[in-house]
């Protein structure tokens, strides 16, 4: 069995259509704002910050910028890949790194959610790497990820927004999506009136290409030699 070992971005992960599935016996999502939340969105906005540092430097290239900006390593992630059919969507197990996958997915979701009550463009990039195609897709593999059964539904919640961010008591994915929303929300207006638009693309280029994870593929399920 071939293994593979690659450095990519969450655009790498989830740009094409696909189904990360987090098998039943895998633990339920336990990180939370003090051990893990917060110190990864400090990350997050340093980097963001010094993006727009370089792109200045680079006279609005944004390949430079990204590419003069330290990206934030986040960990590693093992999948394997199922066997599926042709007409359904490919599925790749992750058999360790749930929380890290599923947090990354839910701090891209929150940004989306930030973009997107700012009417920008950046929020219908973000969203092809939360959810596939609903045109294709329904119920579960219109997702990215897809949680093991006590996480599944507040999860798909909080990428709907459709839960209350605000609320304590919810489960913690819902409770990350919601705090990821707030720092992202506030760091942007912070920007004032003419910094809102360069925040955005800031905060899409911190979130999509500046954040790596080394992700080892271990190949697929089900193959024969």
């Amino acid at each position: 069995m071939a293994m593979k070992t690659n450095v990519m971005t969450p655009r790498d992960l989830f740009g094409k259509e696909v189904c990360y599935v987090i098998p039943e016996f895998q633990r339920p999502y336990v990180w939370d704002e003090e051990g893990r939340w917060a110190p990864l969105w400090e990350d997050v906005q340093v980097t963001a910050e010094r993006y727009l540092e370089n792109l200045d430097k680079h006279g609005g290239d944004k390949g430079k910028a990204e590419g003069s900006t330290n990206p934030h390593f986040l960990g590693a992630v093992v999948v394997k890949q199922e066997l599926t059919a042709a007409s359904e969507i490919a599925q790749r197990i992750v058999v360790d790194g749930q929380q890290r996958i599923t947090t990354i997915q839910l701090l891209l979701g929150a940004a989306e959610g930030v973009c997107r009550g700012e009417g920008r463009l950046a929020s219908k990039r973000l969203l092809k790497l939360v959810k596939n195609d609903e045109g294709i897709f329904e119920n579960d593999d219109l997702y990215k990820l897809r949680p093991s059964l006590g996480d599944k539904a507040p999860f798909q919640q909080a990428i709907d927004a459709a839960s209350d961010l605000d609320d304590l008591d919810a489960p913690l994915v819902a409770q990350a999506y919601g705090y990821f929303h707030r720092q992202a929300a506030d760091w942007v207006r912070d920007g004032g009136p003419d910094g809102v638009a360069r925040r955005i693309e800031a905060l899409e280029a911190a979130v999509t290409s500046l954040v790596h994870v080394v992700v080892i593929d271990l190949g697929v399920l089900g193959e024969t030699r």
